[in-house]
């Protein structure tokens, strides 16, 4: 869908399968909050994917850089600025 410019239904699905996740899926997980952030502007609902993603994290994992990256525009873009450094 979001190849085909339907981001809303994109997000549509994607977000189905994150609800339902049970294992973490961090391909899922990049994509939705990429999503969110990049072409919705919608950076509460990506810092939320995030942080379910941290609060899957195994013990002493850190976040990929990419979702930490993601995590800092979002904290920026809702004012938290100490937060996205």
């Amino acid at each position: 869908y979001h190849s085909l410019g339907q981001t809303e239904k994109a997000l549509s699905l994607l977000e189905s399968c994150f609800e339902k996740m049970t294992e973490l899926d961090m391909n899922l997980a990049n994509m939705l909050a990429e999503l969110y952030i990049v072409e919705s502007k919608q950076y509460e609902k990506g810092a939320r994917v995030i942080a379910r993603v941290q609060a899957m994290l195994p013990p002493g994992e850190s976040l990929p850089l990419d979702l930490q990256v993601h995590l800092g525009v979002c904290k920026a873009h809702m004012g938290d600025l100490h937060a996205a450094n």
